[in-house]
């Protein structure tokens, strides 16, 4: 029985061997506070803030942005996308930057029926307060775009949380 219990600590260990935190991409940090000077960007209908940014580095994407916190403007979900002519140009190249994503991060998670459907591939580290996630999809039925999501689960909510509390002051502010 120990030698079994030694065996899985040294498989856990060996994978985990080498592997990096998952902390942004594109020169963007999770949890950065973003400077006003990115603007505003847009707000989606269900209160989601939008910025668009400009990164230096681009690895061959062609649209970037970001979404903070609605209070703090702490950066929680880092996209790039880029336009693709098939969706099967799109399995090839997803299959090749998630290779090397793994190599940095470490194994995806083998995709769900829904995920595999969707063709979302991801790569998840669970934290003390949630998780951090790479996801890589192909999006689009006519227009088609290979989409790579850096993504803080815990800010995530914490925002969907912060944007409830907002609408709720505004309400107040109103006499209600």
């Amino acid at each position: 029985m120990l030698k079994i219990i030694a065996s899985i600590v040294l498989m856990t260990a060996a994978s985990t061997f080498g592997v990096e935190e998952i902390n942004g991409a594109f020169g963007f940090k999770l949890g950065q506070v973003l400077p006003e000077s990115y603007g505003q960007g847009l707000v989606d209908e269900s209160g989601v803030r939008r910025i668009p940014v400009e990164p230096r580095d681009k690895a061959g994407f062609t649209g970037f942005y970001v979404r903070v916190m609605p209070k703090s403007r702490e950066v929680y979900e880092i996209c790039a996308y880029k336009s693709i002519d098939s969706f099967a140009q799109g399995e090839k190249e997803q299959t090749v930057l998630l290779t090397y994503l793994e190599t940095k991060y470490g194994q995806a998670v083998v995709p769900g029926f829904f995920d595999a459907l969707a063709s979302d591939r991801r790569i998840v580290q669970s934290r003390d307060n949630g998780c951090r996630e790479i996801t890589i999809n192909i999006d689009g039925m006519i227009d088609t775009y290979l989409v790579l999501t850096y993504r803080d689960t815990w800010m995530e909510n914490r925002a969907a949380q912060q944007r409830v509390e907002l609408g709720v002051q505004q309400l107040e502010s109103r006499g209600l």
